[in-house]
Order: structure tokens, then C-alpha cells, then sequence
């Protein structure tokens, strides 16, 4: 298989192997000696009498490694096995497990920089009482979160702004998160401690960030407000008005001046006499994968009210900042090169719409357009209040991009965007934005801006079709 440049890419691992493909329905279709070879991108299988077999990474779902025999799942339900490798089985199987998991990162989204890695462990996930997956796993410590790679597995992060304590016992670590998950580590040699200074260091370097962007924001605050506060803006979370006035009512004020800053306080002014005021929140995000010099500023704010009052959306404006330079708004740092317009440029009638030209409002669903008319404005700032949680996360799990949220499914087929596709299947955080998206707002003058974004909210209770999507025609 060639790299996206056409060139062909080097061979990882070759090996002599008999190998065995069963359908969907357990019903044999190949079998016989053949020569396995990995690559990053692909497993080619070529018989001595057959025909060759070439999979993409991305096709595997499964892998199982037991007694000399690996069995590989496809995503088509297909199966494969391979077995009589000899002393290549467990260098094929490690090769193959390696390849595919750097595969399934770009997928994930995952751009920061590694801080610590190779890291041999045994990891066990709880979501509850009971362990829901375990066993053997590579673990790396990146700038803003911890990487499981389990042998057999999809690789899965767990965001440091999720973590609410660590422990370390018997050689032991065990990460407990604020959705009341737990991560626990053992088995790892002579490389606990290092792996535990690793994310010890990066745990407290995010804090320190993330209270001197809160210092930032608040120039007057005291320590004590800093300390508090900064927990809420952690790794670029948007904090909730009423969270930092419990801190202290001065705080709010200057964290609107940040908006003004950025350009999208007339925005967000509007927003304030239609929306949920105490609702609101402010996130700034500094530094993305992408473009470390880009501040990323952006606020949410809940629409809603009883009796089907249109709205049932918490909408989502963003902007992102180099410094330095004028706000650029709609487009991420690496939107430049791979997003085509959404729909086309609007005619500019004054200055105003001109400066606002390539920014967009984004509207998601708060609860399901077929509940919303029956619900109490007690059930409503509670799904509103957990809709801004679970946004706020999944925007931290995709690194805050926007293009992947809105991209139709045909958009995401086309070769361009095949990226995004993979990501969508990989990331449970991704299909939650698109599921809840409703529709973007270009801003094309003030008055317009407005009226569609009045046209959005009542389509958003005009339906009862949760799948349906807003356009401008």
C-alpha cells in the first residue's frame, strides 16, 4: 500500500505463516501457506495459492494472541487467523499491534507531544464496580493526558482535566476520574518511577498553566481565587458563570473582557439576553496540536424555557487567536489546507460583516426535540447543566476541532476528509457532537446573523426528528 505522496511504504515485518479466513457466519473462504507483511498503513496476506489479501489497519477490530495463534476481526465480521509463525510469532503479533495502534492515534486526533513512552504495564479500566477491560498495554504520558495501548484493543486517553486523584500503592497507580471512573497500572519494573515522575510533572505543568491562564484572565485575583478558580479552565474547559461567581462575583467581568478581546463580544452580548445567563460559560484554550502559538477563546451558552419555547440548544461560539493578530474566527489552525466552504461566501453590505466574514455559530441539541415540550425548567437547567459537561469533555477529546463536527456524512467519504471518517468511528466523543449538532451560523452582518440564528432555534422545536439538520435553505 503507497503513503497519500503515491510513494510505496518500507516494510515493518515479513513472515512465513499458515493462515486460515472464515466469513461473517463462521463459513471458511481461504486457508493455506502464505508470507504475512506489515507496514504502516496495511496487512497484506499473499498465499502460495490464492489469491493476496490487502487490509487496511484501520479494517482490524479485534486482535487475539493466545497459544501461538493470532486471530485478527475485520469490521466487514470477517475473520483471520495465523498460526505455525515459529520464533516470529510474538515479533509479527508486536509489530502488527504497534503499526495498527499509530494508525488508530491519528484517528483519535492525537497530535501533542510524547513525554514519556515505551512504558510496559498492566492496566485494568473500572467504570463501575467491576473491571470492564484489562490486560497488557503500552502507556504513554503526553503534555495533556495519559495513553493506554492495550495488545488487543483500541488505544483510549484519559484527559488529565478528568483526573481527580492519583494514588500510588504496592507499585501500583491508580487514576480516579471526576466521571467516577478508574484507571489502575501495575507491572511496570524499574519503570514505575519514572513513568510516575512523567505524570506527575505533566499533571502539575497543566495545573500551573492553567492557573496562570486563570491569572491571565483575572489580573487582580488573589492566590487563593487562582487556586480555586483555575480547576474550572483546566486544559481549555469552558468554566460555568454560576461555578466562578460561588468563587467570587469580580471574576466573571473579566473574563467577558476576554471575549471583547477576541472579537466576539457583540456575539456573545445577544446570546446573554436570549440564553441562560448564569448558564453561560467561558473556556480559553492555549495552544492546540496543531498551531502552539494559537489561543483558542470560546463560550457556550443554553437556550431554553418550558412549554417548547424555541431553543432547546446550547450554542457554541469560538474563535480562534494568534497573537499578536486579528481574530480569525470559524477556521481551526489546520482548516486552512483540508476545509472547503461550508455554503458560499455571503455578499458584504458594511464593514461590520466584512471583519465577520469566516466565523460561525454552532448549535447543538440539549435533550431530545420529542421531550423538550413536556419538560420543567428544573429538568431542563439539569440536562442543560450535564449537556454543558459532556461537551465541554468531548471538546477536549477531539482537540477543540470543528471541522469533523459539521462535515456531512457523504462530506466525510470523499478522499479529502477520509481522516475525519476514521475518527468518527473511533471516537464515542466525535459521534456525540454530531449526533447533538443542529446547524451553523455564518455571521454575515450583525441583523442577519441574528435572524438566522432565530430561524435555526425555532426549527431546532419546529420538529420532532432528532436526525434532522438546519440549512440556511
Amino acid at each position: 500500500m503507497a503513503d497519500e505522496n503515491g510513494e510505496e511504504l518500507p516494510t515493518i515485518i515479513e513472515a512465513q505463516l499458515n493462515y486460515s479466513m472464515t466469513d461473517e457466519r463462521g463459513e471458511p473462504l481461504a486457508g493455506g501457506e502464505a508470507s504475512g507483511m506489515v507496514n504502516a498503513e496495511s496487512l497484506s496476506v499473499f498465499p502460495k495459492l490464492g489469491e493476496t489479501l490487502l487490509l487496511s489497519l484501520r479494517e482490524i477490530t479485534g486482535l487475539n494472541a493466545a497459544d501461538y495463534r493470532l486471530e485478527i476481526v475485520l469490521s466487514s465480521g470477517e475473520k483471520l487467523a495465523f498460526f505455525n509463525l515459529g520464533r516470529r510469532f510474538d515479533d509479527f503479533v508486536r509489530e502488527l499491534v504497534k503499526a495498527r495502534n499509530e494508525v488508530l492515534l491519528k484517528d483519535m486526533l492525537m497530535q501533542e507531544k510524547v513525554l514519556k513512552q515505551n512504558v510496559k504495564a498492566t492496566y485494568s479500566f473500572f467504570e463501575g464496580e467491576q473491571a470492564s477491560r484489562s490486560g497488557p498495554c503500552e502507556v504513554r504520558v503526553y503534555e495533556t493526558g495519559l495513553l493506554v495501548l492495550p495488545e488487543t484493543s483500541d488505544p483510549f486517553r484519559l484527559p488529565f482535566s478528568y483526573v481527580s486523584g492519583v494514588q500510588d500503592q504496592d507499585y501500583r497507580l491508580t487514576l480516579a476520574t471526576e466521571q467516577g471512573r478508574k484507571l489502575v497500572l501495575s507491572m511496570m519494573g524499574r519503570e514505575f518511577d519514572p513513568l510516575k515522575k512523567a505524570l506527575g510533572d505533566a499533571m502539575n505543568a497543566l495545573s500551573l498553566k492553567a492557573q496562570a491562564t486563570f491569572k491571565e484572565l483575572v489580573p487582580l485575583a488573589d492566590p487563593a481565587m487562582v487556586r480555586k478558580a483555575s480547576r474550572y479552565v483546566r486544559d481549555g474547559r469552558a468554566a460555568m458563570k454560576k461555578d466562578l461567581d460561588a468563587v467570587s462575583p469580580k471574576i466573571w467581568p473579566d473574563m467577558e473582557k476576554k471575549l471583547q478581546a477576541a472579537g466576539v463580544f457583540d456575539e456573545y452580548s445577544h446570546l446573554k439576553t436570549v440564553g441562560q445567563a448564569d448558564r453561560m460559560c467561558i473556556g480559553v484554550k492555549k495552544g492546540l496540536p496543531a498551531d502552539p502559538t494559537v489561543e483558542y477563546v470560546w463560550y457556550l451558552t443554553p437556550v431554553y424555557g418550558e412549554g417548547g419555547k424555541p431553543g432547546n440548544a446550547l450554542i457554541m461560539e469560538a474563535v480562534s487567536v494568534t497573537p499578536g493578530e486579528t481574530p480569525e474566527g470559524e477556521e481551526e489552525p489546520e482548516a486552512a489546507e483540508t476545509e472547503a466552504p461550508a455554503e458560499p461566501v455571503p455578499e458584504v453590505e458594511d464593514a461590520d460583516a466584512q471583519k465577520s466574514i469566516g466565523k460561525a455559530t454552532y448549535v447543538f441539541r440539549i435533550v431530545s426535540r420529542k421531550d423538550y415540550p413536556g419538560m420543567s425548567k428544573a429538568d431542563l437547567d439539569r440536562a442543560a447543566e450535564e449537556a454543558v459537561r459532556t461537551l465541554n469533555d468531548c471538546m477536549i477529546a477531539i482537540n477543540f476541532r470543528r471541522e469533523p463536527i459539521f462535515l456531512s456524512d457523504e462530506k466525510l467519504r470523499e478522499p479529502a476528509n477520509l481522516q475525519y471518517l476514521y475518527s468518527v468511528q473511533r471516537l464515542p466523543e466525535l459521534r456525540y457532537l454530531r449526533e447533538r449538532f443542529v446547524g451553523r451560523v455564518a455571521h454575515a452582518g450583525k441583523e442577519k446573523w441574528k435572524k438566522d440564528l432565530s430561524a435555526l432555534l425555532a426549527f431546532n422545536v419546529g420538529t420532532a426528528d432528532d436526525s434532522v439538520r438546519w440549512t440556511k435553505a
